[in-house]
C-alpha cells in the first residue's frame, strides 16, 4: 500500500502571528544615511532623499542606480510624490522643491511659508498650502495663481490617491463661555477643484494636532496620527464615520496597495491589520518609512540610520516562533486530513486552504469540529504544496504541508 507522505516547511523566523503577510527581501546597511524614500507608482523604483539630492534605487536588489542632477542646499525634511509620478516634492529649510522624475534633474523651489505642495493628477496644477492658511490652486507651467482662499493656520496637509480632494488639520483657540480660551483642533476635507469644504472630520478641544496622515489607495479611508498620543483615527469617507481608532501609541502609519493597515508602535514593533480584522504581528529591524507597490505584490522599506530592510508581501509566506501558536499536519492516503494544535482550540473553527501560487482551493466553516486540540476532515488532493489555516475564537493557527504519493 502506498503512503501519503507530509511535509510541514517553516519561514523567516521572526516574532508573528500566522498566515504571514511580510517576507524579508533583503537587509543592507549602506554609507550615507536615507532620510525619506517613496516609491514609483509601479513599485520598480524607490526614490531616496539623501543629503540634498535624490538617489534611484531598484527596490528589489537594493542596488542604487543613479543620482538626479542638481542638488538643493539643505537636507530634506520631507519628501512627497505625485500621483502621477512625474514629480518629486521635497520640503527643505525654508521651503518646498520639485523634481522632475523623468528627465531626473532639480526643477525649482518655492518659499514664503509654503508648508504643503502637491500636483494634480493630469500635471497642470499645483496646490500651495501655507502655514497661515492660504490655499491656492497655482498654474504648473507659469506659476500664475488660478483659485485661492483664506482659513485659518493649517499644520498638517495631504491630498487624496484621486486627486479630487485634500485633508487638513490646525489648531484654533475658541472662547469659553465661561470664561478663557481653550485649544482646539480641526481636521476638515476639502474638494480639491472648488476649494470647498466637504466636510469636517473631527473638532475636538485638544492642543495636540496631528503627526500624519494617509488615504487609503481607493479614497474609501483616510487616517490621522495625533501628535502626542500618537493614537490613529481612521475615517470611513463613504460612511462618514469613525471606522477604527487605535488603542495604543504608533508612530507611523501607513495604508498599502491592498489597503492592508500598517502600524509602527516603536520598540522594533510593527503590525498589519487586514479590512477583515485580521492582525499580523513582527519583530522589525526599526521604524516604517514608506509602502509602495501593487495591489498584488507590494513592499515596505523600512529602517534608519545606515540600516535598511525591504520586505514585501507573501500570501504563501508562514512564520514559526516556539511561542505562538502551531499546526501539526497530517494527510493520509483516504484523502482525510488530520490537523493537531499547539493550544486548545475554541469553536467554531475556520478552515482554509490555498495552493502555493495563493489560490483559495477550500474554505469551509467546520463549525461540527468541536474537539478541543485535534481535528480532522475528508479533503481530495493531488500532489503539490499548500497552505493550511485554521481560525478558531481564540488562535489564529497556519501551516504549510505538502502532498507527495
Amino acid at each position: 500500500m502506498k503512503r501519503t507522505l507530509f511535509l510541514v516547511l517553516l519561514f523567516l523566523a521572526t516574532s508573528a502571528m500566522a498566515w504571514s503577510q511580510l517576507e524579508v527581501v533583503w537587509q543592507k546597511t549602506f554609507p550615507e544615511i536615507i532620510q525619506f524614500a517613496k516609491f514609483s507608482p509601479d513599485g520598480k523604483y524607490l526614490y531616496c532623499a539623501i543629503g540634498d539630492s535624490i538617489v534611484i534605487m531598484d527596490p528589489i536588489s537594493g542596488e542604487r542606480l543613479r543620482r538626479f542632477q542638481g542638488t538643493r542646499p539643505y537636507p530634506c525634511y520631507h519628501l512627497s510624490i505625485s500621483n502621477s509620478g512625474n514629480y518629486l516634492i521635497s520640503g527643505f529649510s525654508g521651503g518646498i522643491a520639485i523634481w522632475d522624475v523623468k528627465s531626473e534633474i532639480y526643477l525649482k523651489q518655492f518659499g514664503g511659508g509654503i508648508v504643503f505642495l502637491a500636483i494634480s493628477n493630469d500635471d497642470k496644477y499645483m496646490y500651495w498650502i501655507y502655514a497661515d492658511g492660504m490655499i491656492r490652486i497655482v498654474d504648473m507651467q507659469n506659476d500664475s495663481i488660478i483659485k485661492q482662499i483664506q482659513i485659518h493656520s493649517i499644520q498638517s496637509a495631504q491630498i487624496s490617491n484621486s486627486g479630487k480632494m485634500f485633508a487638513i488639520g490646525y489648531p484654533y483657540k475658541k472662547f469659553n463661555p465661561n470664561g478663557g480660551i481653550d485649544d482646539y483642533v480641526k481636521l476638515e476635507l476639502w474638494d480639491a477643484e472648488k476649494l470647498e469644504l466637504i466636510r469636517v472630520l473631527q473638532d475636538t478641544k485638544s492642543s495636540e494636532g496631528y503627526r500624519n496622515f494617509d488615504f487609503s489607495i481607493d479614497d474609501k479611508f483616510f487616517a490621522a496620527t495625533d501628535a502626542i498620543k500618537l493614537y490613529t483615527t481612521i475615517y470611513d469617507l463613504i460612511e462618514n464615520k469613525i471606522s477604527f481608532t487605535s488603542k495604543s501609541n504608533n508612530y507611523n502609519f501607513k495604508f498599502t496597495k491592498d489597503n492592508t493597515r500598517l502600524f509602527y508602535f516603536g520598540n522594533k514593533q510593527l503590525e498589519l491589520m487586514k479590512e477583515s480584522g485580521e492582525i499580523y504581528k513582527y519583530t522589525v529591524s526599526d521604524k516604517v518609512m514608506e509602502t509602495g507597490g501593487t495591489e498584488s505584490l507590494w513592499n515596505v522599506f523600512m529602517g534608519a540610520g545606515k540600516g535598511y530592510t525591504l520586505l514585501k508581501n507573501s500570501i504563501t509566506s508562514v512564520n514559526y516562533e516556539s511561542e505562538i501558536p502551531y499546526l501539526i499536519i497530517n494527510y493520509t492516503q483516504d484523502g482525510i486530513l488530520h490537523l493537531k494544535c499547539s493550544y486548545d482550540v475554541e469553536p467554531p473553527i475556520e478552515i482554509t486552504i490555498c495552493d502555493i501560487e495563493g489560490k483559495i482551493i477550500y474554505i469551509s466553516s467546520e463549525t461540527e469540529l468541536q474537539s478541543t486540540k485535534e481535528m480532522s476532515f475528508r479533503l481530495n488532493l493531488s500532489n503539490g504544496t499548500y497552505i493550511v489555516k485554521a481560525t478558531t475564537k481564540n488562535k489564529i493557527y497556519t501551516q504549510k504541508f505538502q502532498v507527495m504519493r
